[in-house]
């Protein structure tokens, strides 16, 4: 038996398609093929700050066993089933790309996974990489800019570091872009019944079903959790009035916050992500569609740190930070728009310290109690009711209550990037990779 990982990008447009539909296909024909799967497919998420991403920057990536006669049969089949999807579902912004990598040690992707994961990894270096490390680039997909994701996403193990699950569950092709039949209460009845193995189901505020996308892509509903056997558990619960055409379970780096690498201000370089303890070192300044910008800095530099309105905690709480505030900031760098440099888009915020604020009042007369006057430039105070006067008197400093705490706030579920953990995944990390899959009860196609 030979070891054969596969990396799949960008098989996905603003017209149709998706990576992970795709690799729901590879799946199918690896099976067929006698194919042992090592690990569930890994949906891996990428640098959200890339700016030429189609919609969630993910990559897809498949480890598998194969007789050694196989594997160039896989090869084969699955670079054509990838020319028939790309022909159906072809757009100018997709540039797809698929990656084969026998008998190497997935660890040599590491540091180039860590790079495309926290910045930018251009197609040269990963071509470059690819041809150290001996990986099967086929001629169909050179200059395809889905080579980064698909390479770099073979160095994803998610052996030692946190990992979440996503069942996704396909729709019919005759379905494609009509509306999605997914009765909203049985969302809200599903989420009830398996949270907190489940998250991010649903939006109470807005209440917004946030399992169904929008858009013509051929997902019907995408559940996220903590468990692959309550996820397959919420999708017979959920009350569908359209067919599926499959259903797959995928393991996966997103709701974990990987992308927010610990660093220093003067390390914030265009579409790089990181997590930096600043001071706080302006007054808020509200722009005109609600977004908040504060200037914050450490001893590196400083930046400015942008909270906007779609995520509408951020930025209710970022008004009312003062300077002083000791706050931790996750997110991604935006390039210069103007004069002012980089801006810090943030995703998540933490309040270390509170700096203490006052308000500034006039003494009470130490004879009668009533507050007292000024009684001239630098000649202290007077008491207009008893008459008594200070020369040394000033002012009085009364601490003005803060209506915020210390402690982590994230985005609203309906504006939280893919890879954000949400609060209520605090304390559920795993570090153990899971047992490998069994059989097929992790998939089924129609």
């Amino acid at each position: 038996m030979r070891r054969l990982h596969v990396g799949i990008d960008d098989h996905d447009s603003p017209e149709g398609g998706c990576t992970t539909h795709f690799a729901a296909i590879a799946v199918k024909l690896l099976f067929e093929l006698g194919a042992v799967f090592e690990d569930y497919p890994l949906l891996v998420r990428l640098n959200p700050g890339i700016p030429w991403k189609t919609r969630g920057n993910a990559a897809v990536v498949l480890r598998v066993r194969l007789p050694e006669g196989r594997v160039e049969d896989a090869v084969e089949a699955l670079v054509q089933a990838s020319a028939e999807y790309r022909g159906a579902t072809r757009h100018p912004t997709s540039s797809p790309g698929m990656v084969f990598a026998v008998d190497v040690d997935p660890h040599a992707f590491q540091p180039m996974y860590k790079m495309a994961l926290t910045d930018l990894v251009t197609p040269d270096l990963a071509y470059r990489y690819a041809e150290k490390l001996g990986v099967l680039v086929p001629r169909e997909y050179r200059g395809a800019r889905g080579i980064v994701g698909a390479l770099t996403a073979l160095g994803a193990l998610l052996e030692d570091e946190d990992y979440t699950y996503e069942l996704l569950a396909y729709r019919s092709p005759e379905r494609w872009g009509s509306p999605r039949l997914v009765d909203p209460g049985s969302v809200k009845r599903m989420d009830a019944e398996t949270r907190p193995f489940t998250f991010n189901n649903y939006d109470e505020d807005e209440d917004r079903v946030l399992i169904t996308p929008r858009g013509l892509d051929p997902i019907l509903v995408g559940i996220r959790g903590e468990d692959p056997r309550v996820l397959r558990r919420a999708l017979g619960l959920l009350e569908i009035d359209e067919p599926l055409d499959a259903w797959i379970i995928y393991r996966s780096n997103q709701a974990t916050d990987a992308h927010h690498v610990p660093r220093q201000v003067a390390e914030l370089k265009p579409y790089r992500t990181g997590s930096v303890e600043v001071t706080v070192a302006s007054s808020p300044r509200i722009l005109p569609k609600g977004h908040v910008i504060l200037r914050v800095t450490d001893d590196t530099g400083t930046i400015d740190a942008a909270f906007y309105e779609p995520t509408r905690t951020l930025p209710r709480v970022a008004r009312k930070l003062v300077p002083g505030d000791r706050i931790r900031i996750s997110g991604v760098v935006k390039p210069a728009s103007s004069a002012r440099g980089v801006t810090f888009n943030v995703e998540k915020l933490e309040i270390i310290e509170l700096s203490e604020t006052y308000r500034l009042v006039n003494p009470r007369c130490p004879r009668c109690g009533a507050r007292m006057t000024s009684a001239g430039k630098g000649k202290g105070f007077k008491c207009r009711k008893c008459g008594y006067r200070d020369p040394h008197a000033r002012k009085e400093r009364i601490p003005i209550s803060r209506d915020i705490s210390r402690g982590i706030y994230v985005a609203a579920p309906s504006a939280m990037g893919h890879l954000t953990k949400p609060l209520e995944r605090y304390g559920k990390e795993k570090t153990d990779p899971p047992t490998p899959p069994q059989h097929s009860w992790w998939f089924w196609y129609r």
